[in-house]
C-alpha cells in the first residue's frame, strides 16, 4: 500500500513516478490509476511498527510512503518506476536489512539510504533504546531524509 498526504492507494494502482522539477533537490510526483497524486523529493519504504512513525514523517516532509509488507514478492513494476526516475529511497526495516539489499540491487542508480539493525551482536537494551542506537526513531529518519535531499 502506498500512501502520501493522506491518500491511500494500492501498489497496483501506481502508474507513474516522474521528476517534476530540475531544481536541487528535484521533486517527484507519484500518479495513480484513480487520479490521486503525491509529490516529494523522496519515497520512504517502511513496514511493521515503523509504519505509523514513517507515515507521520512522510506527511510532515511531503514525501511518499510505500508499505513494504506488500513488496513480497518484490513489486517489479514499482521498482521499475523508481529506477527509471532515479527516485530517492529511504528504506526502514525493524530488524536487519533484508529487503534493502534487494531493492538497492534492483534500483541501481537511485540514491538510497537504509536504516536497520546491524547484522551483528548488539548491546542489550529496550526496543526504544535499540531504535535510537540505530537511527530508527524520528530524529534518525529525519536526518536520513535531509541527507537524501542533498543528493
Amino acid at each position: 500500500q502506498a500512501m502520501g498526504q493522506g491518500a491511500d492507494v494500492t501498489l497496483e494502482e501506481v502508474i507513474e513516478v516522474r521528476q517534476v522539477t530540475d531544481s536541487a533537490p528535484p521533486r517527484f510526483v507519484v500518479e495513480t490509476a484513480e487520479g490521486s497524486t503525491y509529490e516529494g523529493y523522496a519515497v520512504i519504504l517502511a513496514t511493521g511498527s515503523l509504519l505509523s512513525l514513517a507515515e507521520e514523517i512522510a506527511a510532515s516532509h511531503a514525501v511518499g510512503l510505500v508499505h513494504m509488507r506488500f513488496f513480497r514478492p518484490m513489486d517489479e513494476e514499482v521498482l521499475d518506476l523508481f529506477q527509471r526516475n532515479h527516485t530517492k529511497l529511504l528504506i526502514l526495516e525493524e530488524s536487519i536489512a533484508a529487503l534493502a539489499p534487494q531493492i538497492a540491487l534492483r534500483c541501481q542508480g537511485c540514491p538510497i539510504r537504509s536504516i536497520a539493525v546491524e547484522n551483528r551482536p548488539v548491546a542489550q537494551g529496550t526496543v526504544e533504546q535499540q531504535r535510537i542506537r540505530f537511527g530508527l526513531n524520528r530524529e534518525g529518519i529525519e536526518t536520513a531524509l535531509s541527507e537524501l535531499e542533498l543528493l
